[in-house]
């Protein structure tokens, strides 16, 4: 009975704090294929195949492993509620305790909906073997998706087909659990560059009334285009979404971790000339849009 309720208490909190990044470890690096040295074949109790030709590494998709149970029992998926009946158990007014919540409560149901029914989701993320936090755009990584599962790292896929490889030879469970690798976008505290004012440009982050998800914002100190100082003329390159001012050049980079390097890049240019105006960072990736 406390192992439930310890499970139901860690269900919530990922519900209600998945997006938060306090506290939080940092993320696993990618790695590379070659860091995966389960073989692929027949394994006791289940079977392993690599699937790393098909992938899309540019939207930070890098490849999966599919892995075949032999025993004689279904893997079974708890499905999905109704949307207005995930509407009325998560209403905002609705305090849930999990002290309160017995195992057949429809708000467990809510709660635990599409996974695979005796995986320990929990223990996985306390391993880092799967997304323990993600940011707005990217909430689907921590989403769990029926027989699939999503992983950060080349680097903890060993341990992970061997752990959900016993689960099915163990529970003589028939079928397959398809665990594919993305790209972690990290986390903003991987950013060492501190805000303020440098040669030429400073670094802060966006309002975070305006936007949810932090980005940074880079503005030229040496022009009228000044912090605090709006722009009312669109220039080549800009958009009418600014942070600051009203216009501002969007860039990219795939994870937080190449911020650093960015800020200045893009500050050496704002610096000499190069760009002009309000510059704002955006980590996209992974940003493949999937039907779950």
């Amino acid at each position: 009975m406390n192992r439930l309720l310890l499970s139901m208490s860690l269900a919530v909190s990922l519900v209600l704090g998945a997006c938060s990044h306090q506290g939080i470890r940092p993320p696993l690096k990618l790695g590379e294929v070659e860091d995966f040295h389960t073989e692929e074949g027949r394994h006791d109790g289940y079977s392993v195949t690599r699937q790393f030709d098909f992938t899309a590494p540019s939207q930070g998709l890098f490849g999966a492993v599919l892995i075949q149970g032999h025993g004689s029992r279904p893997i079974v998926v708890r499905p999905r509620p109704k949307r207005d009946e995930v509407a009325r158990w998560m209403a905002p007014t609705l305090r849930i305790s999990p002290i309160m919540m017995g195992p057949e409560d429809p708000r467990v149901e809510a709660l635990l909906a599409n996974q695979v029914k005796g995986l320990d989701y929990d223990f996985m993320r306390g391993q880092g073997w799967l997304y323990e936090h993600c940011l707005e755009g990217s909430e689907w990584l921590c989403e769990n998706s029926g027989t699939s599962l999503m992983t950060p790292s080349f680097q903890s896929l060993d341990a992970l087909v061997t752990y959900l490889g016993r689960w099915l030879a163990e529970g003589d469970f028939g079928g397959f659990l398809h665990v594919e690798v993305w790209r972690h976008p990290g986390v903003p505290e991987e950013v060492k560059t501190r805000m303020g004012t440098y040669d030429g440009y400073s670094v802060d982050w966006c309002k975070p009334d305006e936007y949810e998800s932090r980005i940074l914002v880079l503005t030229p100190t040496r022009t009228a285009d000044a912090l605090g100082v709006e722009q009312t003329e669109r220039l080549p390159g800009q958009s009418s979404m600014g942070c600051h001012a009203r216009f501002s050049t969007f860039q990219y980079v795939s994870d937080f971790a190449q911020l650093d390097e960015a800020i200045l890049r893009v500050g050496r240019s704002l610096r000499d000339g190069e760009l002009v105006g309000e510059v704002l960072l955006i980590v996209e990736a992974p940003y493949m849009v999937r039907s779950l």
